[in-house]
């Protein structure tokens, strides 16, 4: 899928969201670049333009979705099966992934300078923003308490220009509005290490038929394509962070 296509079906996602905030409205289809796509409202013939960005780090997008990534020892692995009847426990690619309170302001304030070039130019009543995600669902249960009133009141605070933010989780397709700068900003929770654990992502082994396999082994296994060094130093790091700082709130609260 190309750029275009992929940005498209994120604003289909969204669709039902934007009827919501701006009724009735259709698709400009000749809007796909600086902003990526714009919407036409159909009271008013208004222009809406809209920037389309994922909030997931760009290490993990490559590393997951760029099948140059360990091609060698897929193809070996498809071969092995294939001709010997061997396999691995291993699954293809694992990496952690965590989700602190700045998860989804951190992925959308990279894009804060565009506004001012695209409100700038007169062709749009405002300019908002769709943020997606491929692991950082919706549906869980810290999201709507957690993720969503720490994204709005971060953004706030950084005076972030875009009218809105919408995000939308790509595995199951919802969508939610994280950000209005008119509307106030709710008072964040407590920061909460337990809600900022995330997930671990794998890509499935590829594994014969018929033959009972222990899911919870390949899910425990190392991955048979590692994370390139330099970001497990960085992930690393980053783990380090978070250790000492959690260590510094149990002793404060000694």
């Amino acid at each position: 899928m190309n750029k275009i296509s992929a940005e498209r079906n994120i604003l289909g996602l969204a669709k039902p969201l934007l009827g919501e905030l701006y009724g009735h409205f259709h698709v400009d289809p000749e809007q796909t670049d600086r902003p990526d796509a714009a919407i036409i409202l159909g009271t008013t013939d208004g222009r809406i333009g809209i920037e389309i960005t994922s909030v997931d780090g760009e290490d993990f997008q490559q590393y997951f979705n760029d099948e140059k990534f360990g091609k060698a020892i897929k193809v070996k692995k498809i071969n092995d099966l294939v001709f010997g009847g061997d396999y691995s426990n291993h699954p293809e690619k694992k990496a952690s992934i965590p989700f602190r309170n700045s998860y989804i302001a951190d992925g959308v304030l990279k894009k804060y300078d565009k506004h001012s070039d695209y409100l700038e130019s007169g062709e749009y009543e405002e300019v908002i923003l769709i943020s997606f995600s491929e692991v950082l669902e919706i549906r869980s249960r810290n999201f709507n308490s957690y993720h969503k009133p720490w994204t709005w009141h971060l953004l706030k605070e950084k005076s972030f220009p875009f009218s809105k933010v919408i995000f939308v989780c790509k595995q199951h397709g919802d969508a939610a509005l994280v950000y209005d700068k008119n509307i106030p900003a709710p008072a964040p929770p407590e920061r909460d290490p337990d809600k900022e654990l995330g997930v671990t992502r794998i890509s499935g082994a590829i594994l014969p038929a018929g033959k009972k396999i222990n899911l919870y082994d390949i899910f425990d296994s190392e991955p048979l394509i590692n994370l390139p060094q330099k970001n497990k130093k960085k992930a690393k790091r980053k783990a380090n962070r978070k250790a000492q700082g959690n260590a510094r709130k149990v002793n404060r609260k000694k």
